[in-house]
Parts: structure tokens; sequence; C-alpha cells
């Protein structure tokens, strides 16, 4: 098991290395600086960031406040109720005792899960689930 995990690590860095050096010329002429809350800000391609519009207003329990004016606590809760609905859809499609869906429709389900998921709950950190 701990070999799959520096399995998929390596090759998250490895997929962000080559997306950055397909695109490095253009990252350049869009980004010189490389910033992260700017305007032509191209960090969020290769990680997840807190929408800049986010307010005080949007947070739930006040606490340790990051960059842009939000709640850590209030984020890593949009996240976790995303991953949650996401186990949700994908272990009740799957057992057979629950609903018999035939096994050709199960991954249109678990798409159709990620897709409501994204459009529900991804404009606040750009749709940070595990899956």
């Amino acid at each position: 098991m701990p070999l799959y995990f520096i399995g998929q690590l390596v090759g998250a860095f490895l997929g962000g290395a080559i997306i950055f050096g397909i695109y490095y010329e253009r990252l350049i002429a869009i980004d010189p600086e490389f910033t992260v809350e700017s305007v032509n800000s191209t960090a969020a391609i290769f990680g997840t960031f807190p929408a800049p519009d986010l307010s005080i207003a949007t947070v739930l329990y006040v606490s340790r406040r990051i960059n842009f004016n939000t709640n850590l606590i209030f984020l890593s809760f949009d996240q976790l109720l995303g991953t949650f609905i996401l186990v949700i859809c994908v272990a009740s499609s799957t057992d057979n005792k629950l609903w018999n869906f035939p096994a050709p429709v199960i991954p249109f389900f678990i798409g159709g899960s990620i897709t409501a998921i994204g459009l529900s709950l991804g404009s606040n950190c750009g749709l940070v689930v595990q899956y």
C-alpha cells in the first residue's frame, strides 16, 4: 500500500512538471512572476486555491484567516462535504443490495455525481474532492 501512495505522489508531480514544460512559454507570457493572487495568475493550473471574491460574510466560523479573507475551516468543510457526498454516491451505486444497477451504467452514475458535486460545491476552492 505505501508503494501505491508513493506512485500517486510521484505521478502527480511528474504530471505537473510535464504540463509546466509544455506550456512554459505561454505561462511566462501571461504571468512572468508566477503570482498567486493577481488577475493573470496561472497558479490554479497546478493547484486549487480559494476564490479571490470570497469575503468574510461567507465564513461560518471565524478562526484563522488565510490570504483571501476567508476561513480555513469553512473551506475544509466544503471539501469534506463534497468528498462525503461522493463516497455515498459511489457506495450506493456499487452496492447490489441497495440498488441493482447494471454494471455499464455505474460509471455514468459516478461521473454524473462528480459533475453535480463540482457544479454545486466547486466554486469556492475549485472542486477539491478526493476521488
